[in-house]
């Protein structure tokens, strides 16, 4: 029979994963940190919300180890948050959240996918246009002012959302 950790056996990893994430939480100084420390961060959440939801939160990542670089704080914790409050938990049976990290020729891609609930256009146009003054309105402007990034949302209802950061690489003020 397959293995499966038992609560016993799991609890020890949800404290530590816990503790990782309040750690992370109760830092307010930071205005900036390193991209490797919100992906722990973004780790530890998910793992947090998985042992909540079960089956119903699938979490995939595809990071490229490599890539460090400041980034304003809880920018894309917000967006991973907003995808499993907003898309992914509105489904009856779930879904996936995945993480995507990788330099594509110029430039640092960053993806949040999900399959969730998805968005309408109206929507989306809301977003970019700055009507609605969400985390992906804060994460396009503070990208935009640091490394003259642009920002994509793809999103259809019923199948999902698609937000990609394009990040030119000459732009990168520290790697």
């Amino acid at each position: 029979s397959p293995y499966t950790l038992s609560l016993h056996d799991a609890l020890p990893i949800f404290v530590l994963e816990l503790s990782n994430y309040l750690r992370f939480n109760f830092n307010v100084t930071d205005k900036s940190i390193l991209l490797q420390e919100e992906i722990e961060y973004i780790k530890s959440y998910l793992y947090i919300q998985k042992v909540r939801f079960g089956d119903r939160l699938n979490c995939e990542y595809y990071i490229e180890e490599d890539i460090n670089f400041l980034i304003p704080k809880n920018s894309l914790y917000n967006l991973i948050d907003n995808s499993i409050k907003h898309g992914i938990l509105k489904k009856v049976h779930g879904g996936t959240i995945t993480l995507i990290i990788i330099k594509q020729m110029d430039k640092i891609v960053i993806k949040i996918n999900d399959d969730g609930v998805g968005m309408d256009q109206s929507q989306i146009k809301q977003i970019l246009n700055g009507e609605n003054h969400g985390s992906t309105l804060n994460l396009k402007c503070q990208f935009k002012k640091l490394y003259n990034a642009e920002l994509e949302v793809i999103s259809t209802l019923l199948v999902g959302t698609y937000i990609t950061l394009y990040i030119p690489i000459q732009d990168i003020k520290f790697v």
